[in-house]
């Protein structure tokens, strides 16, 4: 998964990894973060638990890479929340692929809108990204990049539930309809999505009936 720092008036592209191992608990964010980026610990614990998702008491590193660049900016709030909850089983991590994500997390796991979408984008389709989560207050900046489908989220539980619902896409047969990213969901406050967080059945045409019902998808379409 990647991230993106501002770098003048441009972009840089940050790959986010996770590593979650034995030993006392602790969260440690490595790669030259700025003081935005070491506060984000604080506001993705919280925005995890008003989701019901807490994260899971273990020793855990985050390395942005490349590691001799400078991370500045709430922006990097979403990727690492989303790369922390794949760690912990929450969705599959590799629906977390070639994807790109920026937004700032409220305690309340709202996101906020940031700086640098635009640069991020196409500094995101020149490296052959496929697919964007972004705040939603910064829909237009990516409805205006062609060729790199995006989505917007207002909340971090649109954004786990839409990352669910890729992965079950991805396993459908090619032959059938095309979906993608964009065809997110949008979770009305108050819907419970941990029915959605144990592993994916192998009944796929079940799972999705599954989501219709308890998560009330309304495609949200931002750019096919």
């Amino acid at each position: 998964m990647y991230a993106a720092t501002i770098a003048g008036v441009g972009a840089r592209l940050v790959r986010v990894e996770v590593h979650r191992g034995r030993g006392l608990p602790r969260l440690t964010i490595v790669g030259l973060a700025g003081g935005a980026v070491r506060e984000s610990v604080e506001r993705i614990q919280a925005a995890c638990a008003a989701i019901d998702l807490p994260l899971r008491p273990r020793r855990t590193t985050v390395n942005l890479a490349p590691a001799d660049v400078r991370k500045q900016g709430a922006g990097l709030d979403l990727p690492i929340a989303l790369g922390l909850l794949a760690a912990d089983g929450r969705f599959p991590a590799d629906a977390l692929a070639d994807t790109l994500c920026m937004g700032e997390l409220s305690l309340d796991a709202r996101v906020r809108a940031v700086a640098g979408v635009l640069p991020a984008l196409l500094q995101a389709r020149r490296a052959g990204l496929r697919r964007a989560l972004v705040p939603a207050a910064n829909g237009a900046e990516a409805a205006a990049v062609r060729d790199i489908e995006a989505a917007v989220v207002e909340h971090l539980e649109q954004a786990v539930v839409a990352l669910l619902l890729l992965a079950v896409h991805d396993r459908v047969d090619e032959a059938g309809p095309e979906q993608g990213i964009a065809d997110i969901v949008h979770v009305e406050e108050g819907v419970d999505v941990r029915p959605a967080i144990d592993p994916l059945p192998e009944d796929v045409a079940k799972y999705f009936a599954v989501c219709e019902e308890k998560l009330g998808m309304v495609p949200h379409v931002l750019q096919a």
